[in-house]
């Protein structure tokens, strides 16, 4: 009787584990389409881009945008900054899943794409996101300019 009671506990334990282990694994595998398709309208909403889609999403590991309710929108056919926009949004989504303690998220040249309004919201948005953001941009100036936010 005291051997199957150890063996019931060791088998409770082990179900304990596997249980823990597949919310791992299902987090790694789905976390970051979960992760972007709970933000994504949000995001789009602060932008202003709301209007331009009816819906976004990641299926089957595909980004999907549909313009409106029934026409698929091919992702070639967006705006650069609509793009930039949504791939963000993705490496937020994959940094969030994947190494949340990393506290520095870089951005090259990615701002110029967007209108300077547009991208002063695209910069906050991350800066709640993330504590440190490094930006590069190139001006015209030959001087290098450090700016902190």
């Amino acid at each position: 009787m005291e051997l199957e009671e150890e063996w019931s506990k060791e088998i409770e334990k082990l179900e304990k584990e596997e249980k823990e282990y597949d919310e791992i694994y299902k987090k790694q595998l789905y976390g970051v389409r979960l992760v972007f398709n709970e933000k994504v309208k949000d995001l789009l909403r602060y932008l202003g881009f709301d209007k331009n889609f009816h819906n976004v999403f990641i299926e089957d590991n595909r980004l999907v945008v549909y313009k409106t309710k029934t026409d698929n929108q091919p992702l070639n056919t967006l705006s650069t900054s609509e793009r930039y926009s949504l791939a963000l949004l993705i490496m937020l989504a994959a940094r969030e899943i994947y190494i949340p303690e990393f506290p520095i998220f870089a951005l090259d040249e990615i701002l110029i794409s967007f209108l300077e309004e547009r991208g002063k919201k695209i910069l906050d948005y991350i800066k709640e996101q993330v504590p440190y953001v490094v930006c590069t941009m190139l001006r015209e100036t030959t001087e290098l300019e450090v700016e902190y936010a």
